[in-house]
């Protein structure tokens, strides 16, 4: 699965020369937004170039690795999970469907909606994009102890719930 040509390092290497100015900027400035959008445009850049291969975009790889955790859920529980509207997750699912990685099943407690799951090749790419999200975070903070990489994560936990989003889906 993916594009064989392109490993995992050299798609980060391949990411930090566009978001090395990004992130010098937010370091030198000790802003926080630009920091998350620095790293962000390095996680994109990352799975744009290693979802080539497979069909998928990193837009597409949020709904799909919201539908691999969540499998039978209905597209408003993942509009809601995802914060995204209506139209634009209808068209990303719909491109899921048409691409072979989700299918749609009626769901026996609603008549009006379906459940969403993965096809076998859905589960394959979940599988991939698992795989792409663990080695850039493993790479992103590999210049981090255990207790740093812990700490650091509760703490954007906090700023997320700060900003009055429900983490906990």
């Amino acid at each position: 699965m993916g594009d064989a040509t392109t490993t995992h390092a050299e798609a980060m290497a391949k990411a930090k020369a566009p978001t090395a100015a990004i992130l010098q900027e937010a370091a030198s400035e000790g802003s926080f937004a630009l920091s998350v959008s620095g790293l962000r445009h390095h996680f994109q850049d990352v799975c744009t170039t290693r979802l080539k291969g497979v069909g998928l975009t990193p837009a597409l790889l949020y709904f799909m690795l919201y539908v691999g955790k969540h499998e039978g859920c209905t597209q408003r529980q993942m509009i809601d999970a995802l914060c995204t509207d209506v139209g634009y997750s209808t068209r990303s699912v719909a491109k899921l469907i048409e691409a072979g990685y989700l299918e749609q099943r009626p769901n026996p407690a609603d008549g009006r909606s379906n459940l969403l799951y993965l096809t076998a090749e859905g589960k394959g790419a979940y599988a991939y994009g698992r795989q792409i999200l663990d080695e850039w975070n493993e790479g992103a903070l590999a210049c981090l102890s255990q207790a740093e990489r812990e700490q650091l994560i509760g703490l954007l936990g906090r700023v997320i719930v700060g900003l009055g989003c429900d983490i906990v889906r």
